[in-house]
């Protein structure tokens, strides 16, 4: 009973609530001051301001005044409203930044051209206007000859635009005398405001070739220590440097012809992981060639187009170490695709090394390279390989 009386007790006072606010009606609201929001700054009246269908329009009043400030009187001030108000005008304002092309407000255009035909402008001095495929206005500029301005990728800018599409920007341009250039120019940036223009040139790393980049990564990793952050070991309780032997994952035995060039990698098994991702990878697998079903686990044959990197890990650790252990005198530093590289001076020496240790793990990569140590011939000095044959 005490319960319910306390809720009876609730609902009248809400009751009572609500038919005093309809005796007294609507209160008065003072309006806020007037907030100045900043816009581009432009010579034609800006377009009126669209509000969300959820605002009600009655909720304010909006007074445009002046070339390039919006005015915004709240009505009902409230921190909601005022926070809608400011995005949409926000949304104004980024829709006013977009320059756009006002035909009404310019000299008739000689004509216009995409940026591909480029080549065809006319080889006069005029006032060129690059335009996006929504009549966006990214930049004004001036030539004394523009086809000469425009020739190629001679054009500070050229490589931007050309990223937008080559058939989805537009040059238009109006032909006018040397001496009208200058003034021409500074009314139609002023007018206008470009997007781009007086902003930073953007600058492009040259496109890499993604066979090449990745010889050059694994050529890297196989000039490189097996662990690199450790260069000491410890031994008898001491911490000794590594011998140099151990600085290294992989070195060139040598080349031979098998119906083309192949150059011979011998690698420790950290890089034969390596190796393996690389060949498994969904859009790098299509460098390989698949060797034969046998040599599979130990072999990755790397097609260079001009040559075939025949990389083979020996992946017994110990036979590993006392192979480049027994190399190590006879190695020279070669370079192959800008990577510097270990490489066996005299390749005939490698059988026996080969044949000096033994394996209990690795026969199947060791017998494949005793049969053909024979065929070896030291990498010629002068090799180079041919970037556009990669590609």
């Amino acid at each position: 009973n005490g319960c319910n009386a306390g809720k009876s007790e609730g609902r009248r006072k809400k009751e009572e609530k609500k038919t005093i606010l309809k005796a007294q009606g609507p209160m008065p609201h003072a309006p806020c001051p007037m907030l100045r929001l900043r816009s581009a700054q432009v010579s034609h009246a800006p377009s009126p301001l669209s509000f969300s269908p959820s605002l009600p329009l009655s909720l304010v009043d909006i007074l445009l005044s002046g070339k390039d400030c919006l005015f915004i009187h709240l009505v009902v001030p409230t921190r909601l409203q005022a926070a809608v108000l400011m995005l949409c005008a926000k949304t104004w304002n980024k829709k006013k930044d977009n320059a756009t092309m006002e035909p009404s407000s310019l000299q008739p255009f000689s004509g216009q051209l995409i940026l591909r035909l480029r080549d065809q402008l006319p080889d006069h001095p005029g006032i060129y206007f690059v335009v996006g495929e929504r009549e966006q206005l990214f930049y004004i500029g001036q030539s004394k000859n523009l086809r000469k301005r425009w020739a190629g990728a001679s054009h500070h800018r050229y490589k931007q635009f050309a990223r937008k599409g080559l058939d989805k920007i537009v040059i238009k341009y109006i032909l006018a005398s040397v001496s009208e250039l200058n003034e021409l120019e500074c009314k139609y940036i002023e007018q206008f405001n470009p997007l781009l223009n007086y902003g930073k040139v953007k600058k492009y790393l040259p496109k890499t070739i993604t066979r090449f980049s990745e010889l050059q990564r694994l050529l890297k990793l196989a000039s490189q220590p097996l662990f690199p952050s450790i260069i000491y070991k410890s031994r008898n309780g001491k911490t000794i440097p590594r011998e140099p032997y151990d600085l290294f994952r992989g070195f060139v035995a040598g080349v031979y012809e098998n119906q083309q060039l192949h150059i011979l990698v011998l690698c420790r098994q950290n890089m034969g992981e390596l190796l393996w991702k690389s060949s498994c990878h969904r859009t790098k697998q299509s460098f390989y060639i698949s060797p034969e079903q046998q040599l599979l686990a130990s072999c990755y044959f790397f097609d260079a187009r001009q040559v075939i990197f025949e990389f083979v890990e020996l992946f017994d650790c110990n036979f590993a170490d006392a192979v480049f252990q027994d190399v190590y005198p006879d190695v020279l530093n070669y370079e192959i695709a800008g990577v510097t590289l270990k490489g066996l001076s005299q390749p005939t020496l490698l059988s026996s090394y080969l044949s000096k240790n033994s394996t209990n793990i690795d026969n199947l990569g060791k017998d494949y390279l005793l049969g053909i140590t024979e065929k070896l011939q030291p990498l010629p000095a002068e090799f180079s390989l041919n970037k556009d044959l990669i590609w």
